[in-house]
């Protein structure tokens, strides 16, 4: 501040000083969800907070949601903003190599045997996704991220019936924590992970999982090592036992983090 000293010296006059004072978040200007059963609720999400510094003068600055305070030469400055906007989007073909009958979906589907009768390729464009061998969220699971799937072995897919799907949204960057126990509800043994584990037996001493505590982000768990075999999709949540996750014996290969969103 001591150039705005040397100033009014020269001047012969009285420069206000200006404050900046803690921003104050303010309610969501626009939050638009999908309601619905779905894993959670996500369509399409807009978030624009607006924060505001109240200057001592009356005058204010505005920012979006994201912005921060940088100090330049005294001067409380904004920085640039970064607004969310996420539409989930995933296309499906009946055929290989993204030909023949097609249908883009945005939402959550519980049965979309009247889109296609079979499914051999996949491009998603957006999101990710929980498929479905059969309708109403049942049967083999595979989680799909942002890329293109130009056969059903390319998501692991045990044949070519996909039958109901889910989206579903999480912020890029957060943390991930999940606890595993090697007994039913969360008894024995735990072990708590932060990163990808591509071996349990390795990293666990056991490959069976009986119950767990998913704390932070979203997972996929494996029956086979190295990321292979029936998958089941894990939001925060308790799982008390195997079958809360959809499987139907406590064997598991490795997991990792869902982080390509």
């Amino acid at each position: 501040m001591g150039w705005i000293r040397t100033l009014a010296a020269l001047t012969g006059t009285q420069i206000p000083l200006i404050k900046i004072t803690k921003p104050v978040i303010q309610p969501p200007l626009i939050e638009l969800y999908k309601t619905g059963p779905s894993l959670v609720p996500m369509s399409i999400t807009v978030k624009t907070i607006r924060t505001s510094a109240q200057h001592e003068q009356g005058k204010t600055c505005i920012g979006e949601a994201g912005d921060k305070m940088q100090e330049a030469e005294g001067l409380s400055v904004w920085r640039k903003t970064e607004t969310i906007l996420a539409v989930q989007t995933i296309i499906f073909y009946e055929d290989k190599n993204f030909q023949g009958r097609s249908y883009d979906c945005d939402a959550d589907c519980a049965d979309m045997h009247s889109h296609f009768s079979r499914c051999n390729s996949i491009r998603v464009e957006s999101g990710c996704w929980v498929l479905y061998e059969r309708p109403n969220y049942a049967g083999y699971q595979y989680v799909l991220t942002r890329g293109e799937y130009p056969e059903y072995q390319r998501w692991m897919g045990y044949n070519d019936t996909i039958r109901s799907c889910r989206t579903f949204s999480y912020t890029s960057g957060g943390p991930y924590r999940m606890r595993v126990y090697e007994r039913p509800d969360f008894q024995g043994q735990m072990m708590e992970f932060n990163e990808d584990c591509e071996s349990v037996q390795d990293r666990f001493r056991s490959r069976d999982i009986y119950s767990c505590n998913v704390m932070d982000g979203y997972w996929t768990l494996y029956e086979h090592p190295s990321y292979r075999g029936r998958q089941y999709f894990m939001r925060p949540g308790e799982y008390r036992k195997f079958s809360d996750w959809g499987a139907t014996c406590a064997t598991t290969g490795s997991f990792r983090r869902i982080t390509d969103f």
